[in-house]
């Protein structure tokens, strides 16, 4: 790229058949695990790569969801949706070992999907890139399984659905335990009748300031005319505070 803050580079094979560990080897240099130094020693080595903090993964009894490119991936390898490690790594290792012309016929065959030639030919790098990210970025055991897939619970999801409801669950919000449509709508009467009260209360508050406001200078002007005594009228200097006597004017 003629961008100097983009980086872009092409690999090239040409020996007569794939080699699934140098894939993965340069799969693997991408993550610049070497940044996680400060990382390791500030969170105690829960770090994942590129000096990025990744938090303890939950436990292995609860299946971990993936989308998006893993899906893709684990198309192209004709896996289980619900596939391990160790798997992924034997698939690879054997469909990413072959001739071109075994790969594109092997292609032709898929059961899950086909890809276009162009694609073909980046299938094998993203299969160990998404090898490596799972087990050397984030930390997968060999034994333990990944569910690859684009629909969960007759829903179609993505990324960027993903992306959305992460952005959702930073905002603040409220738990409701749900026991029937009874329930929400009460709850939802409640918070319409709290936000009403809230805002006549900021209401009822703006109109007592504006009448004491309105006495204060009610009373101001009353107490300014009180003072004009016998067609003498006496002015407050504002600088040293002195009252000063001025004479009516001729008629």
């Amino acid at each position: 790229s003629t961008d100097p803050g983009l980086y872009h580079a092409v690999l090239v094979n040409n020996e007569e058949t794939g080699n699934w560990d140098q894939c993965k080897e340069l799969a693997k240099g991408l993550f610049n695990k070497e940044a996680n130094a400060w990382c390791d020693y500030s969170h105690r080595g829960s770090c994942s790569f590129a000096g990025v903090y990744q938090p303890e993964r939950p436990s292995p009894e609860l299946e971990f969801y993936a989308f998006s490119n893993y899906f893709h991936v684990w198309q192209f390898l004709q896996l289980e949706s619900r596939s391990s490690i160790a798997q992924l790594e034997a698939k690879g290792r054997e469909v990413c070992s072959q001739s071109w012309d075994d790969l594109v016929q092997y292609n032709e065959g898929n059961q899950q999907n086909v890809f276009t030639e162009e694609e073909l030919k980046t299938y094998c790098f993203r299969a160990a890139y998404v090898h490596e990210i799972l087990r050397s970025g984030y930390g997968f055991k060999s034994d333990e399984y990944v569910i690859a897939t684009d629909i969960v619970n007759g829903q179609k999801v993505t990324w960027a659905l993903g992306s959305i409801l992460y952005e959702i669950n930073t905002l603040p919000w409220d738990y409701i335990e749900i026991h029937g449509k009874r329930h929400v709508n009460n709850h939802v009467q409640n918070d319409i009748i709290a936000e009403w009260g809230h805002q006549f209360s900021m209401f009822l508050t703006g109109v007592i300031i504006a009448s004491i406001l309105g006495v204060m200078l009610v009373f101001r002007r009353h107490r300014r005319r009180s003072k004009r005594k016998d067609g003498y009228e006496y002015l407050r200097e504002a600088s040293n505070n002195v009252e000063i006597e001025k004479l009516p004017l001729r008629s």
